[in-house]
């Protein structure tokens, strides 16, 4: 198995990561059928080799932006949220990464400080309770800073359907089509059969008598 299918499964089946604030948006673009039975089960598939071959049609693709420390689990349970209101029968990854969009600076709790080695004399509280201090040439001391990398999830998906479930929408949807034509051929029957209304007849003879005038 390669790292990448590797790190698929890790990731989506991991449970016990960190919950980040942040959410997750889904970009969907494809067609809509209607909902199975609500206890069918939605597969998913890591990559397209885990695929089983001839079974599934691509129906639509999604876009899925997340924080980088969003739990995996939360997220695959969002997708196959979606693709049961579309429809789908599966889902199958196309992509997963993580983008880096920049850092943060994160001050170190308690007494670590930066600044020269001198006398620091305390000089009040800060909001989360830690000292304010300055040393010998009054200037106040900074709290030690670690520098944390900032990621978002990049994730592809396809939503797929059944062959079979894909040949009965297929077969209904001709259906509607051939009882849209008979119907428009009824009603064009029905409108030919119609008596002619004498005054309409009244205006054209009078619309001719004037076009011979002229």
């Amino acid at each position: 198995m390669s790292s990448y299918r590797l790190f698929l499964r890790t990731a989506f089946s991991l449970l016990g990561i960190m919950f980040f604030a942040g959410c997750v948006n889904i970009n969907y673009v494809g067609q809509e059928y209607a909902q199975r039975n609500p206890d069918a089960e939605i597969m998913f598939y890591n990559s397209r080799d885990d695929v089983p071959k001839n079974t599934y049609r691509i129906i639509g693709r999604a876009n899925i932006d997340a924080p980088g420390g969003y739990n995996p689990a939360e997220i695959k349970k969002k997708i196959l949220k979606k693709a049961r209101a579309c429809g789908a029968d599966a889902v199958e990854v196309v992509e997963f990464k993580r983008e880096k969009t920049g850092e943060q600076k994160i001050s170190s709790p308690g007494n670590e400080y930066d600044g020269v080695v001198g006398t620091w004399a305390n000089n009040g509280v800060r909001s989360d309770g830690s000292p304010i201090y300055v040393d010998s040439f009054d200037k106040t001391v900074p709290l030690k800073q670690s520098v944390h990398e900032t990621f978002e999830l990049k994730i592809k998906v396809f939503f797929l359907i059944s062959n079979e479930r894909f040949q009965e929408f297929q077969k209904q949807a001709a259906e509607e089509q051939q009882k849209d034509r008979a119907r428009e051929r009824m009603e064009r029957d029905i409108e030919s059969k119609k008596p002619v209304d004498k005054r309409e007849l009244e205006m054209l003879d009078v619309a001719k008598s004037v076009q011979a005038d002229l």
